[in-house]
């Protein structure tokens, strides 16, 4: 019996000896400053707002064709944020390139498509929670390439493709 104890002492003496697999890298270096901070308050809370703990959402996908996984960021009470892998573990925000996304809507998911085949991700944004409808319009950012001035650009155009929907939505996919 004590033979047995020693070798599963031993055993589990050496298997805690490894390194960790991942990391917390500081947003510093990331270049990543997203934090969907959603703040209650007497009059906004889960009791007379549904919504409040049901948005955001992230999105992972290649948006300028590099080989390296972008990131894209949903927000409620703060600004949706959309990165650049420009590798190493460090982001650049191109959220301005984004005309319309800070809105104050209330995101709830992210879907990447290639709507116009194009060879580049669309980002086609849902939103809820709002009771006016026109807040509620989900968004379809359609991805412009590479353009002249070496950056990427994105045209806002859910109603030109007909899917700028006002209802509650949570998610969407493309098939």
């Amino acid at each position: 019996m004590k033979q047995h104890f020693l070798i599963i002492f031993a055993f589990t003496l050496f298997s805690c000896s490894e390194k960790p697999r991942f990391e917390l890298l500081e947003s510093d270096h990331t270049g990543v400053k997203f934090v969907n901070r959603v703040v209650e308050t007497d009059s906004l809370h889960v009791m007379n707002f549904q919504y409040l703990y049901n948005g955001a959402g992230v999105g992972i996908a290649d948006l300028n064709n590099d080989g390296r996984q972008d990131l894209i960021f949903a927000g409620n009470q703060v600004s949706s944020r959309v990165y650049l892998n420009e590798g190493n573990f460090k982001f650049r925000d191109i959220s301005s390139r984004f005309d319309g996304m800070d809105n104050g809507q209330w995101y709830s998911g992210i879907t990447f498509v290639d709507i116009n085949d194009d060879g580049w991700k669309d980002i086609y944004l849902t939103c809820t929670a709002y009771d006016d409808s026109t807040v509620r319009k989900n968004r379809f950012y359609i991805n412009r390439g590479i353009q002249e001035d070496g950056e990427l650009a994105f045209e806002e155009m859910a109603e030109k493709y007909g899917i700028a929907d006002e209802s509650y939505s949570v998610d969407a996919s493309f098939y």
